[in-house]
């Protein structure tokens, strides 16, 4: 499919309500004000805020369509506090169906129920609630067909992708809603980058040449609200690809310099907003030292990670299994035989789910095998490590997480997830687990 990048694709907000965000000003933070216009000449909005002008850059706003009637307002403080998530699905459709889809409350109306979707993806099906997919993709596909707001139909088609990269069978699908977006993305160039690179067979060219731009306006500051963790994300995949490519071998070490940088400023900054990205950012940190041959730090950085991921989602996910794999990588290059083993172990419980590919478990046990013990990694200190993290129960009604770890009982049979009592796992049993469940190897 032809493509073709634009030098700057700005956020569609002028004439929009925004709040403003992780501003220096911080009276200003959270705030609500009305774009007036863009400077193309400064690359800033000009926002009316408090009854004067401010120019500001993009990355610091969040489109925010204000309410207008009770329900409205019910509605979206509902998504705002996530109490929209204790709702099931059938009650939440016949909210959004009360409310009047035409003339100018259709922009807010639909924008909200993407906010719904977003939220549901970033929470629910990560922890693998996969229940409402099929309908989830209905609701989408129909808001790509009938929207007429260029800027929604383009995070539809982004939402819609990393639904059906959920599923294997759909790559090609994937690959070509998100390649649709490039040319005008209304500022998401970085996070259609972040989920491009996660597709395989994407051309490399395509990836270096989304990695360009979206670190160009994450300098400038040009992208959308949010867009420093899908770059960040995104440029930590996409070096994985670049470093066994050997292509651009200066450029490389250049640009894992400029991403460690990055990288350490946001993890300074102390914006609320931050909080939720932060692990995120962590992870990353963890990579970049890892290439940098620092293997201490990055299983010290992938250990904060995977605290937060087992103790917010799971046990039984994919990041969990990725920062498995990770510290076996990092204990082998450490000479530390012992903890190898046990992270592999724990790894190789995952064989069966099709979380994680089968010949990774094959290479890093002849690894292993292979190793001699490195004399200075053979220490207490390292010897006493937890290879797993406190976990949250895994029942969908549950949000309970363990108050020290071995509290919660994992299932015997597949080992993977884990419940504070019999009760939580006879309802996920029913709910999901009878279908996902295989023996642990």
């Amino acid at each position: 499919m032809a493509y073709q990048m634009v030098d700057i694709d700005i956020p569609d907000l002028v004439g929009k309500t925004v709040m403003l965000k992780n501003l220096n000003t911080a009276s200003f933070n959270n705030q609500l004000g009305f774009v007036k216009g863009w400077d193309k000449n400064r690359e800033l909005f000009l926002v009316e805020i408090f009854g004067e002008l401010k120019y500001i850059k993009p990355i610091n706003l969040d489109c925010y369509p204000c309410s207008q009637t009770p329900e409205e307002r019910n509605l979206l403080e509902s998504i705002a506090s996530w109490k929209i998530l204790n709702l099931d699905l059938k009650t939440v459709l016949k909210i959004f169906n009360r409310l009047e889809f035409d003339g100018p409350e259709q922009y807010r109306h639909t924008h909200w129920k993407i906010l719904w979707i977003r939220l549901f993806l970033n929470t629910k099906i990560i922890s693998g609630d996969n229940r409402h997919n099929s309908k989830f993709q209905v609701i989408l596909k129909k808001i790509i067909d009938d929207s007429k707001f260029e800027d929604l139909i383009v995070t539809a088609k982004i939402l819609l992708a990393i639904m059906f990269s959920k599923d294997s069978g759909h790559e090609e699908e994937t690959l070509e809603l998100l390649l649709s977006c490039i040319r005008k993305n209304f500022g998401l160039t970085a996070r259609i980058f972040e989920h491009l690179v996660r597709i395989p067979g994407t051309p490399f060219n395509i990836l270096h040449s989304l990695y360009l731009a979206s670190k160009h306006m994450i300098v400038s500051k040009t992208a959308v609200y949010g867009s420093n963790q899908w770059f960040i994300l995104g440029a930590v995949e996409f070096f994985k690809i670049w470093k066994e490519s050997r292509a651009l071998r200066k450029d490389f070490a250049h640009e894992m310099k400029f991403l460690r940088q990055k990288i350490e400023s946001l993890l300074v900054l102390d914006f609320p907003d931050f909080c939720s990205e932060r692990p995120n950012f962590t992870r990353s940190l963890a990579y970049v030292c890892f290439w940098e041959k620092n293997y201490q730090d990055a299983l010290t950085n992938m250990d904060r990670f995977q605290k937060f991921v087992s103790s917010t989602y799971g046990h039984n996910n994919i990041e969990v299994a990725g920062s498995y794999e990770f510290k076996t990588k990092c204990y082998i290059k450490l000479g530390n035989i012992k903890m190898a083993k046990k992270t592999l172990k724990k790894l190789t419980h995952f064989k069966k789910s099709g979380i994680r590919g089968k010949s990774i478990f094959k290479i890093l046990q002849t690894q292993i095998q292979k190793m001699t013990t490195n004399p200075e990694s053979s220490g207490k200190e390292m010897e006493a490590k937890n290879v797993r993290s406190k976990v949250i129960c895994n029942s969908f009604s549950c949000n309970k997480v363990e108050p020290h770890l071995r509290a919660f009982k994992s299932c015997s049979r597949c080992r993977l997830v884990y419940y504070c009592s019999p009760k939580c796992q006879k309802i996920h049993w029913k709910d999901a687990h009878k279908k996902e469940c295989v023996k642990a190897v």
